[in-house]
């Protein structure tokens, strides 16, 4: 009789709270199938067959698979070629939300220990815990932390095995739960497949998208969707592969039912371009045809809703009868009409390159933009915005190109470099231009300002947030700014980054650069380009000495060897100052005319005049831009303001004599009150 209790207790707290992986999938993922992960899902099987560390921790990023895996695993045990140790094993789902339902703290504890003495007294079971963190947190808000203590005890007795899932994010709060859960469990790092794998992997989830939206999905449009997940990284689509991909394809697939399932003319569904797609003449459903399978549509649909109508006020059992009836035969009615409608939808490329450019912002002209045009057009872009600085410019690009076309090795990161030189002459520009033009983002730069890592623990924080940022965006432009104010230690942590192309957390989780471009900047012989009596050449020389004085600078020359190159910034001269100015004037005039009005900036020889009066050598180009920042942008803004429902355009002048600025608004058909004051071109200046 006590035998039979203890079975039914245990159904019951099957039923309650554990799920058998076959009613999971049937439940959660009836068309679950794992493709393109054959070596993943071989090694975490091998892991469970172990003597020792046989228990799993599950992470990655979102969109990465996780899941998938441990799906696998039960999938797996159909398969002849799996070994009978798997196929042997029975996996249950710990259903988190029904376990902390109760309010009362005892219960939520009784059933938790029933949970394990189920599981212990399973041959052969294995306990998946979905989202680890979250059933941490519950059971410490509902005062239960022995919850973990018992479940290792019990693993540690080998009773069962145990699958925790996390985000990689979240591993090091795993990882510190319990003193030994390191010794216990295998941390597998699940990462992104690669491209060969991600292809197929894709393809066989898109079957499940065709199915679900009941529209067909063209081979190059997945491709698409690879690509541009692949080259861009946006904010929309911030999971990782193939979690990016499907998103797009779902999100395109969307958008495109979206306007084919609305009533429109048919011409203008024909011209609704990439995102309605286009009717081929011969198509299964002509344009004629179209409309009237729209109207038949929503006929039955509103047929549908008066028959429920009726149905839900009936009391009769023959009137619900013939109600339920009707009901059957308008479903399939409509299933059949819906059919007719969508044999005639594909989703192609077009149509992805559409929407991922509604979604990101960028023009279809950035996104469909080549490689080889990009890379062709890197320089003169970048000397279009970087003034006076060639050398870099050149190199940089030439480099970068090298990077780009795979003449490096595989993880090795596209380019490196140190940057020496005065302030405000355009590192951190390079390293900005340089990100938008190859990402078309400028959030693809990643700025690290060097003098917060120093004193206790520099180097494990540092290793932590890089880690962390370059598993989150692994295509973008680091910089590491002022690196003479960190802790020394950390620059030797570049021999790895540029020869290996790796970094490693405290949580064991690995930061790929193979797609990076890291910049490091440094103040390290910055007076010298000060000193009028040296040349740029010999400033430059003297600056490169004092970077390879170990002893001076702290860097060990085999780390700075691994740079690709080493560049100096040149003081700026006058004319570059000028076109520093000129841009910013540029910028504030494309804002001024968004707002409707018209926008005259000072002549050349004012702003030439401007740059002398307030150039400060130490700070460079920064001296000026931060003189019409706070000079001109907030007169500006309260001209704008007082002027809301005025015509008319904002004249910019500058006073010689006062060595002001200032900025006048001029309502359309007033004449000037004061002509400018256009002086002769002012003699030709050193800044110093």
């Amino acid at each position: 009789m006590k035998q039979d209790n203890k079975n039914s207790n245990s159904s019951h707290i099957v039923r309650e709270f554990l799920i058998p992986g076959h009613e999971y999938l049937r439940s959660a993922h009836p068309d679950f199938e794992l493709v393109g992960r054959d070596d993943d899902l071989t090694d975490i099987s091998k892991t469970l067959m172990r003597k020792n560390a046989h228990n799993l921790i599950m992470t990655g990023a979102s969109g990465v698979g996780t899941t998938s895996l441990i799906l696998g695993l039960e999938t797996s045990k159909k398969k002849p070629d799996t070994p009978y140790d798997i196929s042997g094993k029975t996996f249950y789902w710990l259903d988190t939300d029904s376990l902390f339902a109760s309010n009362d703290t005892k219960t939520v504890q009784e059933n938790f220990y029933n949970v394990l003495d189920t599981m212990s007294r399973t041959s052969d079971s294995v306990l998946v815990i979905q989202n680890a963190p979250e059933f941490i947190e519950a059971a410490r808000n509902r005062g239960c932390l022995n919850f973990i203590n018992a479940l290792m005890g019990d693993l540690w007795n080998n009773n069962f095995q145990a699958i925790l899932e996390c985000r990689d994010n979240q591993l090091s709060e795993i990882l510190g739960c319990h003193p030994y859960i390191r010794q216990m469990f295998t941390v597998r790092d699940v990462t992104e497949p690669e491209p060969e794998n991600l292809k197929i992997i894709v393809t066989a989830a898109a079957r499940q998208l065709e199915s679900f939206h009941g529209i067909r999905i063209a081979p190059e449009a997945i491709d698409a969707a690879i690509k541009l997940t692949e080259q861009f990284h946006v904010s929309q689509f911030e999971q990782a592969q193939p979690g990016r991909t499907l998103s797009l394809l779902d999100a395109a697939l969307t958008s495109y039912r979206h306007t084919a399932h609305t009533v429109l003319p048919p011409a203008a569904v024909k011209d609704a371009g990439a995102l309605c797609g286009e009717f081929d003449q011969n198509a299964a459903v002509t344009e004629n045809e179209w409309s009237v399978l729209q109207a038949d549509i929503r006929r039955i649909q509103q047929e549908r809703r008066e028959a429920e109508a009726r149905l839900y006020g009936t009391d009769a059992q023959e009137g619900a009868d013939d109600l339920k009836r009707l009901l059957a035969e308008k479903e399939t009615e409509f299933k059949k009409l819906n059919r007719e409608i969508n044999s005639s939808l594909t989703l192609t490329a077009a149509d992805i390159y559409a929407e991922f450019s509604r979604i990101s912002k960028l023009s279809l002209k950035a996104i469909d933009s080549d490689e080889t045009s990009m890379l062709l057009e890197m320089e003169k872009a970048l000397s279009a915005v970087i003034f006076g600085q060639d050398e870099p410019v050149k190199g940089v690009t030439a480099a970068v190109r090298s990077g780009r076309l795979g003449l490096k090795s595989p993880d090795e990161p596209v380019a490196s470099f140190v940057f020496l030189g005065p302030s405000g002459t355009g590192k951190t520009a390079l390293a900005e231009h340089l990100a938008d033009h190859l990402f078309q983002d400028k959030a693809a730069l990643q700025r690290y300002d060097m003098s917060e890592f120093n004193g206790d623990g520099a180097v494990e924080r540092f290793i932590e947030t890089v880690t962390e940022n370059m598993r989150r965006r692994p295509y973008c432009v680091n910089i590491f700014d002022e690196m003479e104010k960190a802790d020394k230690k950390i620059f030797d942590l570049f021999l790895q980054i540029n020869d290996k192309g790796q970094l490693t957390n405290s949580a064991g989780l690995v930061a790929s650069f193979a797609n990076s471009i890291n910049i490091v900047t440094s103040n390290i012989g910055q007076d010298y380009f000060y000193d009028e009596k040296l040349s740029f050449e010999e400033a430059s020389a003297k600056a490169k000495d004092a970077l390879s004085d170990t002893e001076k600078s702290g860097y060990r020359n085999e780390v700075l060897n691994r740079f690709t190159g080493v560049y100096c910034f040149k003081t700026l001269e006058a004319e570059q100052l000028l076109m520093v100015a000129k841009k910013q004037m540029q910028s504030l005039a494309r804002r001024v005319e968004e707002k409707g009005l018209g926008f005259e900036m000072p002549r050349d020889d004012d702003l030439t005049v401007l740059c002398r009066d307030h150039y400060v050598r130490r700070k460079g180009a920064r001296s000026i831009q931060k003189y019409i920042r706070e000079n001109v942008a907030g007169d500006i803004a309260l001209l704008i303001l007082q002027n809301s429902n005025v015509e008319g355009a904002i004249s910019i002048r500058y006073d010689r004599e006062e060595k002001k600025i200032s900025s006048v608004f001029n309502a359309a058909g007033s004449k000037r009150k004061e002509a400018l004051r256009h002086k002769s071109t002012p003699k030709r200046w050193k800044p110093h």
